[in-house]
């Protein structure tokens, strides 16, 4: 399975320009994200709580089968305008359901792949499971350190967009008959981590020095 949160949408589908535009949004909002995230939290929150709740609509719905086909849109759309509307006057509980998503989407699935190596893997019961024990965890995790997880969920959200942007506006412009993502997933892994703590070190170095200035 991949490990790196990653938006993608079909050029073929949508049409060169339309991608390329929408990369270009994707990148720019995810170095807004990645570097100033503290700075603008409030907005940032808003914006990264409506995404994680489409995200987390859409990894439900996707990827258990619940739903029907037809009806599988309103996951994504559901959730992130209640995570967006939630996340306006309720900053903690934006940053809560940020700090759960991540551990629902990409914490869990990872810990439950460690926990049953061998194969077959973990089967879609035990990932829910342990997925859930995540959200749970990076959740009230996220309310006691809340500023470190504010500038943690902004930065990751922020290295989500970014790599997104920037990988489809290469794979578009230089390599667009293949799928970048699934042939470099490793490397993506190691790139995604790179960005997004070096977002992390970024925000709580000028953080620290906004202090001290005070």
């Amino acid at each position: 399975m991949g490990y790196v949160p990653f938006l993608r949408f079909n050029s073929v589908r949508y049409g060169t320009q339309v991608v390329l535009s929408v990369s270009a949004v994707l990148f720019l909002a995810g170095l807004v994200a990645l570097l100033y995230g503290w700075k603008l939290y409030r907005f940032v929150v808003v914006l990264s709580t409506a995404l994680a709740g489409a995200y987390l609509g859409w990894y439900l719905t996707y990827k258990y089968n619940w739903c029907p086909e037809k009806a599988r849109f309103l996951g994504p759309v559901v959730l992130g305008l209640v995570g967006g509307a939630v996340a306006i006057p309720l900053q903690k509980a934006a940053v809560f359901l940020v700090g759960a998503s991540a551990g629902f989407v990409s914490v869990g699935p990872i810990a439950a792949d460690l926990i049953w190596s061998n194969p077959p893997g973990p089967t879609a019961n035990q990932c829910l499971a342990v997925s859930g024990a995540a959200f749970l965890v990076m959740g009230f995790l996220s309310l006691l350190i809340f500023k470190g997880m504010v500038m943690v969920a902004t930065s990751l959200f922020g290295a989500t967009l970014a790599l997104s942007g920037g990988v489809h506006i290469v794979q578009t412009l230089w390599f667009p008959q293949k799928d970048l993502y699934a042939l470099h997933q490793p490397e993506l892994a190691a790139a995604f981590a790179a960005v997004a703590v070096s977002g992390v070190v970024f925000q709580a170095v000028t953080h620290g020095k906004k202090k001290q200035a005070k």
